[in-house]
């Protein structure tokens, strides 16, 4: 009997331990994350968007790049070191039809394509700490992360017309921002909730106190001139002269991330 009474015990002791380490699956699969786990997280809406999930009459196409990526290792079930990387990669282009020109007259019964294209690219890495409370499938977090970035943005114009064709005056062909600079800090709180072992949708949000800066663009001009017969055309790069510092509070309370984090 007392040894059944201690296996008891010792059955009920080691059932109190695993449900304070986390809940289990009915195949016997830990739910929660655990020491020395690793995890990725990435933005879930894009994923929704991608299977339809947000808009059922959507059709599938290609999107613009706007991802932020998140590693984290576990140092236990509750405190883990995070580091991430979001991504923004936009490029479109614009066709428009317009009249074919000779010598600025237009014809009527022709016409030529111009293309306009536009590019955006923000790189942003950081680095930080989370700590979780939660013994159920949902877990509530919190923490700060350190961060920096870059970004730049051109547009570039490509007339149809040969550039002697073109009406006189003076035109904007390329234009180049200069790079933006920022780095910071951030406070993050969040919750995730287990839809399966290992594998959460949570939405984090945050406020940043940081600083950022824009140097002094570019822009490249054409300029037509005509004369009686004679066109004369010449290409000159104007450099800004605008330079922006800014130092203050960023919050995106409302713009917050909605993530799937996968655990291995």
């Amino acid at each position: 009997m007392k040894k059944l009474v201690l296996s008891v015990f010792a059955v009920a002791a080691a059932t109190v331990a695993l449900n304070a380490q986390g809940l289990v699956s009915k195949k016997g699969e830990m739910m929660l994350p655990e020491a020395g786990d690793m995890a990725i997280s990435i933005d879930a809406v894009p994923v929704l968007n991608l299977l339809k999930f947000n808009n059922s009459g959507a059709s599938v196409s290609a999107q613009p790049l706007n991802y932020t990526f998140t590693f984290k290792k576990f140092e236990s079930a509750t405190e883990a070191c995070r580091m991430g990387l979001t991504l923004g990669l936009n490029q479109s282009t614009d066709l428009t039809e317009t009249a074919e020109l000779n010598a600025g007259v237009a014809d009527a019964n022709n016409t030529v394509t111009d293309k306009s294209k536009s590019k955006n690219t923000n790189i942003q890495v950081f680095v930080g700490h989370e700590h979780r409370r939660g013994n159920t499938r949902i877990q509530g977090f919190c923490g700060a992360d350190a961060y920096t970035g870059i970004g730049s943005s051109s547009s570039e114009l490509e007339f149809g017309n040969d550039d002697s064709d073109l009406a006189a005056g003076t035109y904007n062909i390329n234009n180049k921002s200069g790079l933006a600079f920022n780095i910071g800090a951030r406070a993050f709180v969040g919750a995730e909730y287990f839809i399966a072992p290992k594998l959460a949708l949570g939405f984090e949000a945050g406020l940043a106190l940081g600083y950022d800066s824009q140097a002094a663009g570019e822009t490249e001009q054409l300029t037509v001139t005509r004369v009686g017969s004679t066109t004369t055309t010449e290409t000159n790069t104007i450099e800004g002269t605008s330079r922006t510092r800014n130092f203050g509070l960023n919050n995106n309370l409302t713009g917050g991330r909605v993530s799937l984090t996968f655990h291995f």
